[in-house]
């Protein structure tokens, strides 16, 4: 390195450190971004969630790492957990005709089945495959309050909520071993 100014680099080493380092950064959200998608493909409604988790490359060397809250606006509700609540048909009936809930089959005093459609799905409930966090309690409408905890117990959701952390899980469960690896790899390949 030839010496020009305090730092004892010429401009266009300095652009290349940077351009080294950013590139070590987009490895390692790259690394991070399929971690998550097979965390994210545990949980998966539609596919929303999975496929919003992504990076972004900033000019000034910055790289962003998450999910797209614009395209999966839930994603802000999963990670860090929500109140379990009751979601009216309206909301979730697309939900309910891909899954094939909501609707009951009952048969009359004549013998014939009669079916009727749920008025809405309550979600977070006791068999919930979310993650949950110490004692959950919920509303049943006439039913009254239930307390219970989830089998499934997760360290990043606030106490009393369900949810499924993606980003957060990934990074401390995967991303601590993978990211400095993918960092060097990044750094030394970028030119």
């Amino acid at each position: 390195m030839s010496s020009s100014g305090s730092s004892g680099m010429t401009p266009q080493e300095k652009a290349k450190f940077r351009r080294r380092m950013q590139a070590g950064l987009v490895a390692v959200a790259v690394e991070l971004t399929q971690l998550a998608k097979v965390r994210a493909t545990q949980h998966v409604n539609n596919g929303t969630l999975r496929n919003s988790i992504t990076h972004a490359v900033q000019g000034d060397g910055w790289v962003y790492w998450g999910v797209a809250v614009s395209a999966a606006p839930h994603a802000v509700s999963l990670e860090l957990g929500f109140k379990p609540h009751w979601v009216p048909v309206n909301k979730i009936s697309d939900w309910m005709r891909r899954n094939g809930v909501g609707i009951i089959s009952v048969k009359g005093n004549r013998g014939r089945a009669r079916k009727f459609l749920a008025a809405g799905v309550f979600v977070g409930g006791p068999k919930s495959t979310l993650d949950g966090n110490g004692t959950i309690t919920a509303k049943f409408g006439k039913a009254g309050t239930k307390s219970y905890t989830l089998p499934h117990r997760s360290a990043f959701l606030r106490p009393g909520t369900v949810g499924f952390s993606v980003l957060r899980h990934t990074v401390e469960t995967k991303g601590k071993s993978v990211a400095p690896a993918a960092f060097l790899r990044g750094f030394q390949s970028a030119h």
